[in-house]
């Protein structure tokens, strides 16, 4: 009979853990250039 592996829930992961088990090194910080957009008529009527 094989022994089940329990399984490590997401949120207890540490970020040194999570990296070595995705195997990267750094993530990119994400650069976004955006403008915002103002809230329509109908939002406003709300």
């Amino acid at each position: 009979m094989a022994t089940r592996v329990k399984k490590k829930n997401f949120a207890s992961f540490t970020y040194t853990e999570a990296f070595k088990y995705l195997g990267i090194v750094e993530i990119t910080p994400w650069q976004l250039s955006v403008l915002p957009i103002p809230p329509s008529a109908f939002f406003r009527q709300i």
